[in-house]
């Protein structure tokens, strides 16, 4: 059985993606500046999925599912200003 919402896989090119914005990595910068906007720009993309996909019709398990991945994705994305927050400040 299909689970009703199930998360994207983490795929092989996905890694190698980000692992260019790594220090060393053709796409690195001196202050990370293109992976913080490859991260801040994946979890954007997501939360939108997520939010066009919570207003088409669904069963409550979906809905519960799809609510759950939203606030994922809002914590992935506070946790990741804080972060920046705390880098800024040292």
């Amino acid at each position: 059985m299909k689970e009703p919402f199930a998360p994207p896989e983490l795929t092989d090119d996905m890694v190698a993606t980000l692992e260019e914005f790594l220090p060393g990595g053709s796409l690195a910068d001196g202050n990370g500046e293109a992976l913080n906007a490859a991260i801040s720009t994946a979890l954007t993309h997501m939360e939108q999925r997520l939010a066009i996909r919570s207003r088409k019709s669904q069963s409550p398990e979906q809905f519960e599912a799809l609510s759950a991945a939203r606030r994922a994705v809002q914590g992935g994305e506070l946790a990741w200003q804080l972060y920046q927050a705390g880098l800024s400040t040292k």
